[in-house]
């Protein structure tokens, strides 16, 4: 039998040392995905990372269902589905590391779980705000548009990476002297740095969480659709932050860094 403790140490010890002003819960949401990675090792020792991700995409939609449905109790259980599938995004990763099982098609499948669950999750919540269909599926696809984008301005880097290999093999790099460190540190003071949050898929559980609660036992009813808007303001706000902030940064030494982290050389 694999021991929890090994499981911590070879899929968690990385995962772990990252400090944010955000980052409180993440202790708590590893301690549970370290136990699901147990119990998935020793009970299923052949099972593969891409088949969690699978189910936890299926489990999500299914919490979706059940939030769609409305009630209480039927809101709970999506909520409760849907935070299992969180749970099982930490997971397929941990066995990932663990068994040291790194494909293309498993990083697709996070990325796919990571732009459309969230959006889905604001936008089904939210769904009864919106009398308008028409409305509700413009804003459904825009909100999916920015959560895309937002995921692809985290991964500029490795984009960049290629482009800049293929420069170079070209012997066509051309290097940006000019920088803007004013116009980036404006950028990552922390009234904008705190849009983030949006980002944080378990505090946006816990709040559609509590909004049912604050539903079910207060007089507020009008609580969703400023959530929603809230959300859709604050993910555009990052959005463009984003945009900014990797075409005023200094992109040198975004290709240093690079250098150093795939151990190659101009």
């Amino acid at each position: 039998m694999i021991p929890i403790k090994d499981i911590r140490e070879k899929t968690q010890k990385d995962k772990l040392k990252k400090k944010s002003i955000l980052n409180f819960g993440y202790k708590i949401h590893r301690f549970f995905s370290a136990y699901l990675t147990f119990l998935l090792l020793n009970l299923f020792p052949k099972i593969k990372p891409n088949f969690v991700s699978f189910c936890m995409i299926i489990i999500s939609f299914l919490g979706f269902y059940f939030l769609l449905l409305g009630g209480f109790l039927s809101q709970i259980l999506g909520i409760i589905l849907i935070y299992f599938g969180f749970l099982l995004d930490k997971v397929d990763g941990e066995i990932a590391r663990y068994k040291n099982i790194i494909t293309a098609r498993g990083s697709f499948l996070d990325d796919l779980y990571h732009v459309f669950v969230q959006s889905f999750l604001i936008s089904i919540f939210c769904f009864t705000v919106f009398e308008n269909s028409v409305f509700f599926g413009f804003m459904l696809g825009l909100l999916v548009f920015i959560q895309l984008n937002i995921r692809y301005q985290r991964k500029e880097r490795e984009f960049l990476f290629l482009k800049l290999f293929r420069f170079i093999k070209n012997d066509v790099l051309i290097k940006q002297k000019r920088e803007y460190k004013i116009i980036v540190n404006i950028l990552n003071s922390f009234i904008f740095k705190i849009f983030s949050f949006v980002e944080r898929f378990d505090l946006m559980v816990v709040l559609v969480f509590l909004i049912i609660l604050l539903e079910k036992f207060t007089v507020y009813t009008e609580v969703r659709f400023y959530f929603f808007i809230s959300y859709f303001i604050s993910s555009s706000v990052y959005l463009i932050r984003l945009i900014l902030l990797n075409y005023f940064y200094n992109l040198d030494k975004k290709f240093e860094d690079l250098f150093k982290k795939y151990k190659l050389w101009l």
